[in-house]
């Protein structure tokens, strides 16, 4: 699923393009995924410099540029997702407001 990546602080910003990365398990490079977290493939760089939400690779990888191509936990909520992909989030939140 296509999603559009974004970073909240100070004010919500779009940082990156990637994928929702949809694996077993809820370890990333040996980082247990905190409550809230999914995987996510970083595909395209908005803003390099930009601070990942946890660092991976062991801390040597911890901004937006050098994660591309990179699989890294980020907040499901910090995500929204796009294309087709779009549809289904408009459902989900319409069936999630209506229970």
């Amino acid at each position: 699923m296509s999603v559009d990546i974004y970073l909240s602080s100070p004010s919500r910003c779009l940082v990156a393009r990637g994928k929702l990365y949809n694996t077993e398990g809820n370890i990333v490079h040996g980082i247990t995924l905190p409550p809230g977290y999914v995987k996510v493939k970083i595909e395209v760089s908005i803003v390099p410099n930009a601070p990942l939400p946890i660092s991976v690779e062991y801390g040597d990888v911890s901004m937006v540029g050098q994660a591309i191509g990179t699989i890294v936990p980020w907040p499901l909520k910090l995500l929204q997702f796009v294309g087709e992909c779009e549809k289904v989030n408009y459902l989900l939140s319409t069936c999630l407001i209506a229970w």
